[in-house]
């Protein structure tokens, strides 16, 4: 499912993008002062769609749980924007993952999560 959560990014389908959370969602996205709701999870998703971003990921995955129906995924990535204007921002960045997936009528949704700069430690 993350797989397909960064397919949807990359691609900016913002409504396959958005199927991926569960309506009662909480969370705290990277790109957001306070903790969000699914109402505009997809925004960033929107933007790269409208701005032409092109996006790229490499995933890596740290750690994985599941507890029944619910289902914790931990992993990092770089997030790489590059813009039609040349310009190229995130290379130099990992960002750290958290999202919990819980099993509903539409299959597995993220129904809360986090996301920060993965800052080296020590």
């Amino acid at each position: 499912m993350e797989e397909r959560y960064w397919e949807y990014v990359e691609a900016g389908d913002v409504e396959n993008y958005v199927m991926l959370w569960h309506d009662d969602f909480v969370g705290w996205p990277c790109n957001t002062v306070h903790p969000s709701r699914k109402d505009n999870i997809g925004d960033w998703v929107q933007a790269i769609r409208d701005e032409g971003i092109q996006v790229s990921y490499d995933l890596h995955r740290e750690a994985t749980e599941y507890f029944g129906d619910i289902g914790v995924a931990h992993y990092s990535t770089p997030i790489i924007y590059r813009y039609p204007d040349g310009r190229v921002t995130g290379e130099n960045q990992l960002l750290k993952f958290t999202h919990t997936w819980v099993t509903s009528d539409s299959g597995w949704q993220i129904i809360t999560g986090m996301c920060a700069l993965a800052e080296p430690v020590g």
